[in-house]
């Protein structure tokens, strides 16, 4: 189970496209989420809202209130909980491979981002949840990876990239990929070095 991390802008989901195609191309099983395994729906799908479209200001938005996020985030727990062990460790078992973009770990690096008002309650739940194998940290100079998407701030974007470094809690280990190098270059690396290699 490998987890794709790094600020907007990093190539989280060109990374992860690249890993897939890699991976199917030798007949491994893969599976490629965004953030979460996505068994329960969205919260709002169970009160009749339509889905959320394209965030394009993550943090544009004020925080829901100490309530309505301590039930989003139960919610999200669940998901995250029943998820690994209905969806992703029968496929790993199997010999697979599950792709997450940012994971649970990213409510406690950008709890904006999830419109959190707290960041403890998702570290203590955090400690309930398995852990990725691996997390790849996508790093380049803060003004690099802000050329490439202006929703965060330069400012913002070098608080993340520090949390990250601090924060990224994996099974196996945490590797840092400078994300100038072409997206097949990295795919190989991590294959190489990290994500097919035993556990």
């Amino acid at each position: 189970m490998l987890c794709l991390v790094g600020p907007d802008g990093a190539g989280k989901s060109t990374l992860a496209a690249q890993l897939t195609d890699e991976l199917r191309a030798r007949s491994v099983e893969v599976r490629h989420d965004y953030w979460r395994p996505g068994l329960l729906p969205m919260p709002g799908r169970l009160v009749g809202k339509p889905p959320p479209g394209l965030v394009t200001d993550p943090h544009g938005r004020p925080p829901h209130g100490r309530t309505k996020a301590s039930l989003r985030l139960l919610h999200y727990f669940l998901d995250f909980r029943l998820g690994y062990w209905v969806v992703y460790r029968p496929l790993l078992r199997r010999g697979g491979v599950v792709i997450v973009e940012r994971g649970w770990q990213d409510l406690l690096v950008d709890p904006r981002r999830y419109l959190m008002p707290f960041r403890r309650p998702a570290a203590l739940l955090g400690r309930l949840l398995p852990k990725p194998d691996v997390i790849a940290i996508l790093a380049a100079p803060v003004d690099e990876l802000h050329n490439r998407k202006q929703e965060l701030t330069r400012d913002e974007i070098g608080r993340q990239l520090g949390a990250w470094r601090r924060e990224a809690k994996a099974r196996r280990g945490v590797i840092e990929l400078d994300v100038r190098k072409p997206p097949a270059q990295l795919a190989e690396q991590l294959l190489r070095n990290n994500l097919l290699s035993p556990s």
